[in-house]
């Protein structure tokens, strides 16, 4: 009989496996292509300005050479475009440009969407009512952006599931409804209006020019702060580049007087202390003067109008005080006269001027050419 020796025992039993620590599985796991993708699309979200692409291959995101990190951005790219129906990001250049196949120059990496923003289901809905009424509120029809960015909140909303309760979203197209008169004919203007929203929406400047430039003027470049509609038009507020004041000056621009409009590449600070509410909320138009105008007005005693003006703001200092012969005296400040006389006009003998002086002469020479013209 042959004996077996100590080495054919051990052999005969099974080697046992040394267990891992739960920090050397959790370590393994963050590094799979999965958290490697989530690492990258999270420093995507963080980039400010365009980084080459072999320096984000130095960082430690998990990928051992460019070309991994290139297959990377790859299916990142794809799988963002499937769920959002836009880029994450485009390759360019040094100097921010679209890159060209050929160029000697280096690869950069720009994000071009924004940053998800994490909202609950009840806020996306608040989200996708405003966006119906800022369709209402500006007469453009066909404004791509606006419908392009319902359909992202609509999807969101599916994907976190059906709220309990009534559909607040039943019907929502007809729930917002302006009605204007002489409504401008916004269609020719969809592109162009279209880039407006965009720069406005993710402050990014515009190069513009206008129809009275001449055809070879150089674009103007002005940074878009926010959309007015008013009068039944739409009006651009935005201050020029290069203007650091603390509030910048504002100027309006109706935006059917631009010829064309580029939106730039460059991004732009939203100016600290502009309000659109503080701006133009005490004004009596939409447009400013240089001085300001103590207005006093005489509403008639017989007039049908009391009501309507009194209940209506019209400028800073508001007051409406009632005369002994039934008449009331409305007044308040204004710092242009431009859009008070036809606003008087438009009263006819309900009301009349009382001050100041050059109110007074701009509506009597008119009214006498209008004398000249009916009698």
């Amino acid at each position: 009989m042959t004996r077996k020796t100590s080495t054919n025992r051990k052999a005969a039993k099974p080697a046992k496996k040394k267990k891992k620590s739960p920090t050397a599985r959790k370590s393994k796991s963050a590094s799979t292509p999965s958290a490697n993708i989530l690492k990258l699309l999270l420093r995507l979200h963080d980039l400010r300005v365009h980084v080459k692409i072999t320096d984000l291959a130095e960082e430690d995101l998990g990928f051992s050479s460019t070309r991994k990190l290139r297959r990377a951005l790859t299916s990142l790219q794809e799988m963002w475009q499937e769920a959002f129906d836009k880029d994450l990001y485009e390759i360019v250049d040094s100097s921010g440009d679209p890159w060209v196949q050929g160029r000697k120059d280096h690869q950069y990496i720009r994000r071009v969407s924004e940053p998800l923003d994490i909202e609950n289901v009840g806020s996306l809905h608040r989200k996708l009512a405003a966006l119906y009424a800022m369709e209402a509120l500006l007469p453009i029809n066909n404004m791509s952006i606006i419908k392009d960015e319902y359909k992202n909140v609509a999807k969101q909303i599916k994907s976190n599931g059906r709220r309990k309760g009534p559909d607040p979203l039943r019907h929502v197209d007809k729930k917002f409804f302006i009605k204007q008169k002489g409504v401008i004919d916004f269609a020719p203007l969809t592109d162009l209006l279209d880039d407006i929203y965009t720069a406005v929406l993710y402050s990014r400047k515009l190069a513009v020019t206008k129809h009275k430039d001449p055809p070879d003027a150089e674009p103007k470049i002005i940074l878009p702060l926010c959309l007015i509609s008013y009068n039944s038009s739409v009006y651009l507020a935005a201050h020029s580049d290069g203007d650091d004041r603390i509030p910048p000056q504002v100027y309006t621009h109706e935006v059917t007087k631009f010829r064309d409009v580029k939106v730039l590449h460059d991004k732009f600070k939203y100016p600290q202390g502009f309000d659109p509410k503080k701006e133009f909320g005490d004004r009596f138009g939409l447009f400013s003067g240089d001085e300001n105008h103590k207005i006093v007005i005489q509403i008639t005693a017989q007039s049908n109008v009391l009501h309507h003006l009194s209940e209506r703001k019209w400028g800073r200092n508001q007051s409406v005080t009632k005369q002994s012969d039934g008449s009331h005296i409305l007044e308040f400040t204004a710092n242009t006269l431009t859009e008070v006389v036809p606003f008087v006009l438009g009263y006819g003998p309900e009301i009349t001027v009382i001050s100041p002086q050059k109110l007074r002469d701009d509506v009597t020479k008119i009214v006498q050419s209008l004398a000249h013209i009916y009698l």
